[in-house]
């Protein structure tokens, strides 16, 4: 019979193991910026987004096959899912475009200001309770964003806006996310890459790789 000591060492290997592997996926979604910012140079973004949604359902295409294509399809609130998978699209998107005429640190911390808008629209759009602390912290961080960032007559260039609209629409989709908690995430992540590989046109125009353009180009 186990007894309430024998699951406390469990308990503190799960949490630890939880850790390390939030650290693991922050570093790979780093090497994926850096990336990201390497062959922007060379591919235009609607090539980057096609490779990126191809070779992410070829990783993984056995799980998916695992969860059973019908239920990955036949889904609760279709339009939200949509809806989700077009703005990671289009945040994506705008991720590309933006680095192609920034440097990455840059346009970070635009995308910086995202978990800001989380915190700042969800207890209008989820109902959730922020306390004046949080409000506070809120505020402080917003105002860190604008202080990084210098504003001046380049913050209007059409990098910086697309840079600012991509970060939005990233923190957008998160809400989303939130709202179908209770979809799988198996589920989730296939709408969102498949959804990435079909809007891809839709959320971006094509154009010719990032170092043969430049902003102002007609």
């Amino acid at each position: 019979m186990s007894t309430p000591s024998a699951t406390l060492p469990i308990h503190g290997n799960s949490a630890r193991n939880g850790v390390l592997i939030m650290l693991l996926s922050m570093l790979m979604f780093s090497l994926n910026d850096v990336m990201g910012k390497w062959l922007v140079a060379s591919y235009s973004v609607n090539q980057l987004m096609l490779i990126r949604s191809l070779a992410a359902l070829v990783v993984l295409s056995p799980f998916l096959i695992r969860r059973g294509w019908r239920s990955l399809i036949i889904v609760d609130r279709p339009w939200l899912q949509g809806l989700r998978a077009l703005l990671f699209a289009a945040e994506a998107s705008a991720f590309y475009f933006a680095v192609s005429y920034m440097s990455l640190a840059d346009a970070m911390t635009y995308w910086l200001a995202a978990p800001i808008y989380v915190a700042a629209a969800s207890p209008f759009l989820l109902g959730e309770k922020v306390g004046w602390r949080r409000w506070s912290a809120i505020l402080f961080g917003f105002a860190g964003v604008v202080v990084a960032l210098e504003p001046s007559s380049e913050s209007f260039s059409l990098p910086a806006l697309i840079a600012i609209a991509g970060s939005a629409a990233f923190a957008v989709a998160i809400l989303l996310g939130r709202t179908l908690r209770e979809t799988s995430d198996t589920t989730l992540i296939f709408w969102q890459v498949t959804g990435a590989l079909l809007f891809r046109p839709a959320a971006w125009p094509s154009s010719p790789p990032a170092g043969r353009r430049s902003p102002d180009s007609r």
